[in-house]
């Protein structure tokens, strides 16, 4: 969308994070919220033009002139958190390690910590590169190493 456009279509409210519609429309009143929360990711979302939107980029856009290059990191982790203090653009990478919660598909659990055999071991990548933290008796401690690789 462009940056006009958008500018045009809605207002950001940077005390609740959210964008709020600046223009009537059929079955929306201004200053209304724009946009629902979704189930299935967290994130809140926009529909206008028969396109939809993640909010958290349209506010980038919105503030800065210009959509994000790269992704957008919740910095609390928080995806409905949409205040600009909240965001910030970085890598996949980086955006991958400020990673919260764990994978829905996780098989242990617990962040950083996978089953290998009898035993549990933690790896971290950064840059590209794997490092190899050990095995461990329990996923908790194999957790603990990686939280602790992490900081």
């Amino acid at each position: 969308m462009e940056t006009q456009t958008l500018r045009e279509l809605f207002a950001y409210d940077e005390s609740a994070g959210a964008l709020r519609w600046a223009k009537p429309r059929s079955r929306v009143r201004v200053g209304a919220i724009a946009g629902r929360l979704s189930s299935k990711d967290g994130y809140w979302r926009v529909e206008t033009g028969g396109k939809s939107y993640q909010a958290h980029r349209l506010i980038w856009q919105f503030v800065h002139g210009e959509p994000p290059v790269g992704e957008i990191d919740h910095i609390n982790g928080n995806r409905s958190d949409n205040r600009l203090e909240n965001l910030r653009v970085v890598s996949r990478a980086e955006n991958c390690q400020n990673r919260h919660n764990v994978r829905s598909d996780s098989k242990t659990g617990v962040l950083g910590a996978c089953k290998n055999g009898g035993t549990y071991k933690a790896e971290i990548k950064k840059n590209g590169v794997r490092t190899y933290l050990g095995r461990f008796k329990t996923a908790a401690e194999a957790g603990a190493a990686y939280r602790a690789a992490r900081a």
